[in-house]
């Protein structure tokens, strides 16, 4: 595709520039180009000291920009890539769309007893049972114990299925790196989740050697192998390959420590969450006959009565919490249900660990930019392969309708951006500084970008950053600080 923009860095451009600002931009956009040379040196200087790829733009939100450094160079964004997905979920799905989760009767319901199976068709929804929504916790179980309670079934003749099925089994992206999948931040995730499909562990290390003190939710399914020891370094991994009923957890940890808390993913939710629902069952008096089972290739049971209906959160809150809290699970589920609706059902199921090419072709066509300024492998950054331009992340900030007068309450988008300075992964970003920024910060080993808006002087500007390749992610974080505080002085 053809690149637009690519202009000449010379002086005679440069002059030409500056008039076209002088006359566009009167008052406050001449006093930011005037000081855009001083913040990119800053930016200079780090690449310079530190070894670093920067690139930066920084534009008006109708799209005119101000400011651009290296905005072509592919770069790794890390979990910048969650606002492509975010704004794709809000854009395709919509605002208020929510999850739904339905639970069928398979087989008539007499004498109190249902006879046939309970089948749980998941909807995608990441957010049952989840850490980051602990007032929600346990109302998937009560609302279908109710449901029965309220048919009058006391016994179930045949079992209680998950049917995980949704988005295909391959849950785990191909293109995360080992030592990742297996740690909670890089489970799965499947058409059907529960409990961010991770389980807690607590270890205590007050003797020879570290042991397991409790698991939270109990998994008797699971093996669990310690090859543990105790130190200085604090660095535990887990290794919980999908299906397995082997779990591996390495590393160190320091000694006397009574619960060290560790989380680690859940290897199979739909099976778990089978049989977590008949045991919920049980102390309620439902008796299901047979053994609990997950599947994750859909069964047939199209002459099954729709028992009840589970529904998520909205979006908007669902969006707020993967940007906030830089949820990879609920960024993975977004992107599966993105590309299956972009797909406009063709194929009756979407494999999750496929790279996100419909939502790739969604932004390269929005945006009338190549695909190499987009190559995404997932949706939520943990892989990284991926690779964007600051350029092609600031058409994405500058399309989601984010005006010189919008109040985050009237965006979606805009509210789900965590504040510098006060909230998220940028709390401690701008601590002191009177500039107020709502930005979406991404990190990796050598890797440190944010993205988002700035506002000043009453008017939103749209920033993006990315720096590849430092030593120290903390000199790239106070290299962009020291260029909003000169840009925006």
């Amino acid at each position: 595709m053809k690149q637009r923009d690519i202009k000449p860095r010379n002086a005679v451009y440069n002059i030409m520039l500056l008039l076209f600002f002088l006359y566009a931009f009167p008052g406050i956009s001449q006093k930011l180009f005037a000081q855009q040379m001083p913040a990119i040196d800053i930016l200079k200087k780090f690449e310079a000291e530190h070894g670093a790829s920067v690139a930066i733009v920084v534009s008006m939100t109708d799209g005119k920009v101000l400011l651009r450094y290296n905005e072509e160079k592919r770069l790794c964004p890390a979990s910048v890539t969650k606002l492509f997905t975010t704004a794709a979920a809000l854009n395709v799905l919509g605002e208020d769309f929510r999850f739904t989760t339905r639970v069928y009767a398979d087989g008539a319901i007499r004498r109190h007893t249902l006879e046939g199976s309970l089948i749980i068709r998941g909807g995608g929804d990441p957010t049952i049972d989840s850490h980051y929504i602990p007032e929600d916790s346990g109302r998937l179980q009560r609302d279908l114990v109710m449901a029965l309670q309220q048919k009058g079934v006391e016994r179930i003749a045949g079992r209680v299925s998950v049917d995980a099925s949704r988005y295909g089994f391959e849950g785990v992206n191909a293109n995360w790196l080992m030592e990742d999948v297996g740690n909670y931040y890089g489970t799965g995730v499947y058409g059907f989740n529960l409990n961010d499909n991770s389980i807690t562990l607590y270890l205590n290390s007050y003797g020879a050697k570290p042991v397991i003190d409790s698991i939270d939710p109990a998994h008797p399914a699971l093996n669990w192998h310690l090859i543990l020891k105790t130190g200085k370094r604090d660095s535990v991994y887990c290794i919980v390959p999908p299906f397995s009923t082997q779990a591996l957890i390495t590393g160190s940890i320091p000694p006397k420590i009574r619960r060290y808390k560790l989380r680690a993913a859940m290897p199979d939710p739909a099976l778990f969450a089978a049989s977590m629902i008949r045991n919920k069952l049980a102390a309620y008096s439902i008796v299901a006959e047979q053994e609990a089972e997950g599947l994750y290739v859909r069964p047939d049971y199209r002459q099954a009565d729709v028992l009840m209906n589970y529904v998520s959160l909205p979006l908007d809150t669902i969006v707020r919490i993967t940007n906030y809290r830089s949820v990879n699970s609920y960024a993975e589920a977004l992107k599966n249900e993105v590309e299956l609706t972009l797909s406009q059902g063709r194929g009756s199921q979407l494999l999750s660990a496929n790279r996100p090419y419909g939502m790739i072709d969604y932004w390269t066509k929005r945006l009338k930019y190549s695909a190499r300024e987009l190559d995404l492998y997932d949706g939520s950054g943990l892989s990284p392969k991926g690779r964007v331009t600051a350029r092609a992340i600031n058409g994405m900030l500058t399309g989601m309708k984010v005006g010189k007068n919008t109040r985050p309450s009237e965006n979606a988008f805009l509210q789900s951006l965590p504040v510098a300075g006060e909230e998220g992964s940028v709390k401690s970003l701008l601590k002191n500084s009177r500039l107020h920024a709502r930005l979406k910060s991404g990190s990796m080993s050598g890797v440190q970008a944010y993205a988002g808006y700035v506002q000043w002087r009453g008017q939103w500007y749209a920033v993006s950053f990315i720096a590849n390749n430092q030593w120290e992610n903390s000199y790239a974080r106070k290299a962009f600080e020291q260029f909003l505080t000169k840009f925006f002085q």
